[in-house]
């Protein structure tokens, strides 16, 4: 009795361990690989679970071509798929949308050196959550494929020299310290510069802190180098397609033999617009009158002064 009993006791306790085996070895093998050869098997298999089928065969495709030749960024993204099948991350657009932006890192030379190294810091924190992550992928392939510092639907600021961008880790957050350049804005089909500028952008304010820059008329048709603003510090929100610059230096050499001081203001709209066609814009500041000045042969004036468009 006692040994019908042990061997009882026994066979349970190895149904036991050998289901436990088995469900260990199936969790196993479930878990992306870091062999390249098998990771593709592996994500091929996940992104063909996509309702999209022809989408998914595209991007099977895109998967083979970018382990073959995606160098260094081969490794950092098998290592967030894996970080990211833990969060339960789907085919699209999750994996999807992270193997285009990895593709595009990898063929555009311009996150390397010790870029990469904080891009791959924030990264890292960022696989904490798939929002985030999505997030801060999205607005890494707006950097290599426009320049763009911040990219909205309605609205994105460009710099046009990537090369002088330094990233920062602030926080979790991604920061660039940007050289000399020209900051643009993209917005409604059309564009604005501010010329000659430097700064920081702040990525969790999603605020342009802006050191010295210009901005000139040859938008309204006018000559750059005869009616333009300058300034020092200035500030820009970067979800709007707007820039007012206080305390300025307006030179206008077709009227004024001195610079005036007031305040710019740009909005990037369509040019074709009347409304468009109002900027950029210039005010004299409160207090600030032209007395005696002739405009229009001998016609005098005296108060302020506006130049619109």
């Amino acid at each position: 009795m006692r040994t019908s009993t042990k061997a009882a006791i026994a066979g349970v306790t190895l149904a036991i361990f050998m289901t436990f085996g088995i469900a260990q070895s199936s969790r196993q093998a479930n878990e992306l690989s870091s062999d390249p050869t098998e990771f593709v098997a592996q994500m091929s298999e996940i992104l063909m679970q996509g309702t999209d089928k022809e989408r998914s065969k595209s991007a099977v495709a895109q998967l083979t071509r970018f382990m073959q030749g995606g160098g260094v960024f081969q490794d950092i993204f098998v290592e967030t798929c894996q970080k990211m099948q833990k969060k339960k991350a789907r085919p699209y657009p999750d994996y999807v949308n992270a193997l285009s932006t990895f593709e595009a890192v990898a063929g555009s030379n311009r996150i390397a050196g010790k870029n990469l190294e904080t891009w791959r810091t924030v990264l890292d924190k960022k696989c904490k959550n798939l929002s985030s992550l999505r997030n801060f992928l999205d607005q890494t392939s707006s950097f290599v494929e426009t320049g763009a510092i911040s990219s909205t639907r309605s609205v994105e600021w460009r710099v046009l020299d990537v090369d002088k961008v330094e990233f920062v880790e602030a926080d979790g957050d991604l920061n660039y310290n940007v050289g000399t350049t020209t900051l643009r804005c993209v917005s409604q089909n059309d564009s604005i510069d501010i010329l000659e500028t430097s700064g920081t952008y702040y990525a969790k304010t999603n605020k342009w802190l802006g050191f010295g820059g210009k901005i000139t008329w040859e938008r309204a048709g006018l000559e750059a180098d005869k009616v333009y603003a300058t300034f020092g510090i200035y500030n820009i929100s970067t979800k709007s397609n707007e820039v007012e610059i206080e305390n300025c230096s307006f030179t206008n050499k077709n009227y004024f033999d001195e610079p005036l001081t007031g305040t710019v203001t740009y909005k990037c709209l369509n040019r074709n617009t009347t409304y468009g066609k109002r900027y950029p814009k210039f005010e004299t500041s409160d207090g600030q009158r032209m007395s005696g000045l002739e405009l229009f042969g001998n016609v005098g004036y005296n108060g302020g002064f506006t130049q619109t468009g």
